[in-house]
């Protein structure tokens, strides 16, 4: 199984094929269309949960959604954990586990001492969905992810995304941007972002549809 990766001038990434079979469209940060953005759902995680988990995407409604994620940290943990995310086709009764799960992100940290480009391939979860390792209860993370495609059988649901946070190990701040996909054609309803070491994790999450005009 191959993966073509291109990195655009104006922050866009596309893949062209995984396992030959084609994306039919870019994957922007600002989609190439007009339209406004419709709130589906808040989610505020208090710290006593590992995890969050969005049920109802509405994705038949909407092709692309974005997710916002803001002042979200974990619970301190042994090593300190981050976010990693999975994505269901039933509507959260599981979450899809098998190695088809592809990411690549340049990161770098505000000192630029560790930078560089992450890459992984049929792994079975987006790891570091958003944020680095942190379990800082005063030095949060964001995120802002673009997903396309949930609701179309016939591709692959696809992220591009732009996040940055504290990373506790060396107290210093990061970032990160880049995307990827899970790469099973069908139409994937439900969401889960949870904390790698199963600690439990704060943060308010926002999921909004991006209707046309």
């Amino acid at each position: 199984m191959s993966i073509l990766i291109m990195m655009k001038e104006g922050g866009s990434l596309n893949i062209d094929t995984i396992g030959n079979k084609p994306i039919d469209e870019d994957i922007d940060f600002l989609p190439d269309t007009d339209g406004k953005l419709e709130l589906i759902s808040t989610i505020v995680a208090d710290g006593t949960a590992t995890s969050v988990a969005f049920t109802s995407m509405q994705e038949a409604t909407y092709r692309t959604h974005l997710l916002t994620t803001t002042a979200f940290t974990s619970a301190a943990s042994s090593p300190t954990g981050h976010f990693n995310m999975r994505l269901s086709n039933n509507g959260g009764s599981s979450y899809i586990s098998s190695a088809n799960y592809y990411k690549i992100n340049r990161y770098g940290n505000v000192t630029g001492s560790d930078k560089g480009l992450s890459r992984y391939s049929a792994d079975t979860e987006i790891e570091y969905f958003v944020g680095t390792d942190n379990s800082s209860t005063d030095k949060l993370g964001w995120g802002y992810t673009w997903l396309n495609d949930l609701g179309q059988a016939s591709q692959y649901s696809q992220f591009t995304q732009m996040a940055g946070g504290h990373n506790t190990n060396n107290n210093l701040d990061y970032y990160a941007f880049g995307g990827g996909q899970l790469a099973i054609a069908e139409v994937h309803n439900a969401m889960q972002i949870y904390n790698n070491r199963g600690a439990n994790i704060t943060g308010i999450f926002s999921l909004y549809g991006l209707k046309a005009e």
